[in-house]
């Protein structure tokens, strides 16, 4: 019963936020955390991606954090795109920093994940 409620709610805030509602989308999401319910891979990385809601860089983390908390491991996307963000915005020591401790708090990622995200860190800190 309970993946048919989550599965509901994830097509409710990936379609809203499709359609440009991002502020129900927001508020549907907020519901469904505060209801346990840990969003699936797919929508986290949609939801993170492509929906511009408030605060930024600090609400991004928050949420990978809160994934690695109920053992779910973000894609590699989700990372590259955090990582990258912290890059352009001038704080590459603190993005690599970061992939550190990501490193130690995801068991699922793996080497060859890491070295990729790694690689792409110190390419796009020199552009």
């Amino acid at each position: 019963m309970m993946n048919r409620i989550l599965i509901r709610y994830s097509y409710l805030v990936k379609g809203l936020c499709e359609k440009g509602r991002v502020g129900q989308g927001l508020r549907f999401f907020k519901e469904m955390r505060e209801k346990g319910l840990v969003p699936i891979i797919l929508l986290s990385w949609y939801w993170y991606v492509a929906c511009p809601w408030r605060g930024g860089l600090m609400m991004r983390l928050r949420f990978v954090f809160d994934m690695l908390g109920h053992s779910k491991s973000p894609d590699l996307l989700t990372y590259r795109t955090l990582l990258e963000e912290m890059c352009r915005d001038g704080r590459g020591k603190d993005a690599l920093e970061l992939l550190e401790e990501l490193r130690k708090k995801d068991s699922l990622m793996g080497e060859r994940t890491y070295k990729t995200l790694l690689n792409g860190l110190h390419f796009f800190d020199q552009e």
